[in-house]
């Protein structure tokens, strides 16, 4: 058996170690709240509103008792002078310049035959006059049409019959020419898809989308590639026979604007 002194060495051994590991225990506690905090914080950086003040409303207390700051106080109520804005005055007519180029169409309104007819004694009604009412500039949105080519063949009908005159002759009438071969491409439609990319800034992928509301689901490569061989078959022998005639000036003039990378 141990002795009193053994016992109480091995307390106070088992004490001490006691001590050490609630010790141990404390600081690894510690260490977890500070990391936990610090994932907190980082979350909060990364996915949480960037401002941390706190909203007030107009029925809400501050919770530390202090009154809530005014945000009018912080305004800056300075005056300053403004340019006074003015605007031409609108002159008779104006309207009429500004559609003085479209073609222009008459809707007639008048009355059926059955609706002729004076409604207090029945008699027919005529006609004694006309005023002009109003005037509105109508929009009539674009569509797609399929025109099918079909060329016809003509024959002599003497011909072959004869000595004078032993072969057939045959005629076929002229057929205009294709934008580009094997397509269903016109100059309408290639130049219509010129004109809202170049002119309108509208990429294909926006056409595309138009062109399938309109029912034809023309992909937007197809549309690339009959800008790019257009230019080539149609324009770009234009383009050289301007630049033959240019070299050929004595002076040339040029501007160098700088022109913006969108346009």
């Amino acid at each position: 058996m141990q002795s009193a002194s053994e016992k109480d060495k091995r307390i106070k051994q088992l004490e001490s170690e006691n001590r050490e590991l609630q010790a141990k225990i404390k600081l690894l506690e510690h260490n977890v709240e500070v990391l936990t905090q610090a994932v907190l914080h980082a979350a909060k950086k990364r996915f949480g509103v960037s401002s941390e003040k706190t909203p007030q409303k107009h029925y809400q207390c501050s919770i530390f008792g202090e009154e809530s700051t005014n945000d009018s106080d912080s305004i800056d109520t300075r005056i300053i002078s403004v340019k006074a804005h003015k605007r031409p005055v609108r002159k008779k007519g104006d309207r009429q310049k500004l559609t003085a180029e479209l073609p222009r169409e008459t809707v007639e309104c008048v009355l059926n035959p059955e609706e002729a007819i004076c409604h207090i004694c029945n008699s027919e009604m005529k006609v004694i006059g006309k005023k002009k009412v109003r005037s509105k500039m109508e929009y009539i949105p674009a569509k797609l049409v399929m025109k099918e080519y079909v060329q016809y063949v003509y024959k002599c009908v003497n011909s072959g019959k004869t000595v004078e005159h032993p072969e057939d002759v045959i005629y076929s009438a002229p057929v205009p020419a294709p934008v580009l071969p094997h397509s269903i491409a016109s100059p309408s439609s290639v130049a219509w898809i010129m004109y809202q990319k170049y002119m309108l800034f509208v990429p294909f992928y926006r056409q595309e989308r138009d062109f399938k509301r309109m029912g034809v689901p023309l992909k937007r490569d197809t549309m690339a590639n009959w800008v790019i061989k257009c230019a080539n078959y149609w324009i770009k022998p234009l383009y050289d026979r301007m630049h033959e005639q240019l070299l050929k000036c004595d002076v040339i003039m040029s501007d160098e604007t700088t022109w913006q990378v969108l346009h």
